[in-house]
């Protein structure tokens, strides 16, 4: 699909983890052959609260994922979010922590903020594990003084 895509020029979405830099070969891949990406990073508050999302899929049907995978991709990814977000042309970042308020924390596209949550409103796991976007909003913030 991947190749197939590229070679027609189509638009394509891909859902996966980014738990390490080898996870990013795909988004590579496109942006080798001039696409522009967007990433839409839905964050949770913890890895037992994706845990929960996974056994209430699971009683729906879906598969389900050992926990120690579930802590792994949950701490990759922001970790590879934080020092890999440049790859991506727009970023988006979701809190989902709330089932139905799900709220932007920081919107860049093209290393321009267009919308952000002030830092005294971000959640601690965008403050604790997300230092570089941090810097963007910190920065956005000293410029309006």
């Amino acid at each position: 699909m991947i190749k197939d895509a590229i070679n027609s020029k189509d638009h394509f979405a891909y859902e996966g983890h980014f738990r390490d830099p080898a996870t990013l070969k795909t988004p590579r891949k496109f942006k080798k052959h001039g696409y522009e990406l967007s990433l839409i990073f839905m964050g949770l508050s913890d890895p037992h609260q994706s845990g929960l999302r996974v056994i209430d899929r699971a009683k729906q049907g879906g598969h389900n994922v050992p926990f120690y995978e579930i802590e792994s991709n949950f701490y990759g990814n922001l970790v590879t979010l934080n020092k890999y977000y440049k790859l991506f042309d727009e970023v988006v970042v979701m809190d989902t922590s709330k089932s139905l308020q799900h709220r932007v924390l920081l919107h860049v596209r093209k290393q321009e903020i267009l919308s952000y949550s002030r830092l005294k409103d971000q959640p601690a796991w965008f403050i604790k594990f997300l230092p570089n976007l941090v810097k963007i909003i910190l920065a956005e913030e000293n410029s309006e003084k």
